[in-house]
């Protein structure tokens, strides 16, 4: 699998990535600290400059933000570009870990890059902060509305907030965290981790007007506490998940066009060693992946779609569909991206 070079920060603990296009490069922001939730704990962002960079394993210059905060969300307005990150507003000393994360305020600032450094706004309390929300990566537009989905890990349950006003906009689910969204057939999907549920599986909804959502379904997509990511990329979806019970298996695969029984079909292994909280983009024809390794370093790698094509195709190739089955693998190679 032809990959760009992998950048790796590996001096401490580095957890939860996001990523975005911007200029000639990427943008991509995490969390750092001795351990997670310690009052050290800060994000992090980079600029990578597709032009000029080409060493392997080389860690551009990073800028703290922060202290005291996490979870950082990268997301596109118009032409401007802002990250929002989580802030504990509590002693660490009054928290478990876990606990720790409900108590959080939300913070936004805009982002320049001039001559490859990163410039930052003065940073801002958004509105919706008087709930204890947090963010993850898949920030999408859907009839003019930017849409920024957090999650209330105190209420348990996923909130939308307009990327504009930073005024709430709906919520979803009970005991449902970690969304991930898309669109598709004029409607907003939704795969989240319910922390509530046994079985370990991620739940599915959908809307067609961001304030009416679906009664959650089980899917047969595994979320162990990890996060998943899904991106449209041509006719399809990609999705980025662990599939299996542990966080050893980082897959990236497909989504199934079924939606009334959502299942994945895993084309490549992108770790193999506890790959978690992935981030993907698509930008000029390829996919743009960002994850934890370990808890211990933050990797960046690029798939192209013909080689996406290519492990598609073979992991189809000793795979004989059912038959009448609605499964991918039946899909001819023009419904795939």
């Amino acid at each position: 699998m032809t990959q760009t070079p992998i950048e790796i920060y590996e001096d401490g603990f580095n957890h939860c990535s996001t990523i975005h296009p911007y200029q000639d490069g990427v943008l991509i922001a995490w969390y750092s600290g001795s351990t997670e939730c310690s009052d050290d704990q800060s994000v992090y962002i980079v600029f990578i400059n597709h032009d000029t960079h080409s060493e392997i394993n080389r860690s551009p210059t990073r800028i703290r933000i922060g202290d005291k905060t996490g979870n950082p969300v990268l997301w596109q307005n118009g032409q401007d570009i802002y990250i929002l990150w989580s802030k504990f507003e509590d002693d660490d000393t009054m928290f478990s870990l876990a606990d720790r994360w409900k108590y959080c305020s939300i913070w936004v600032q805009k982002i320049d890059v001039c001559d490859n450094q990163i410039l930052l706004s003065k940073p801002e309390r958004i509105a919706a902060s008087n709930q204890h929300l947090l963010g993850r990566c898949s920030v999408l537009t859907f009839n003019n509305t930017t849409i920024l989905p957090l999650y209330d890990e105190l209420a348990g349950t996923c909130v939308l907030v307009d990327g504009t006003t930073f005024k709430e906009l709906s919520r979803f689910g009970v005991g449902m965290i970690q969304p991930t969204l898309w669109t598709k057939r004029n409607k907003v999907h939704a795969l989240a981790r319910n922390f509530r549920s046994t079985n370990k599986k991620a739940q599915y909804v959908c809307s067609s007007d961001i304030n009416n959502w679906s009664q959650p379904v089980d899917t047969n997509i595994y979320n162990v506490n990890n996060s998943l990511c899904v991106v449209s990329w041509g006719r399809s979806e990609i999705i980025i998940w662990n599939n299996g019970l542990s966080r050893a298996r980082l897959t990236l695969g497909l989504l199934n066009k079924d939606y009334s029984n959502l299942s994945a079909f895993p084309i490549i292994v992108v770790g193999v060693s506890y790959g978690a909280y992935p981030s993907c983009t698509i930008i000029n024809n390829q996919l743009h992946l960002t994850f934890t390794n370990y808890k211990r370093r933050i990797e960046y790698r690029v798939y192209k779609q013909s080689d996406i094509r290519k492990a598609y195709r073979n992991s189809i190739r000793f795979r004989k569909p059912r038959k009448g089955s609605n499964s991918i693998t039946e899909k001819t190679e023009t419904e795939f991206l």
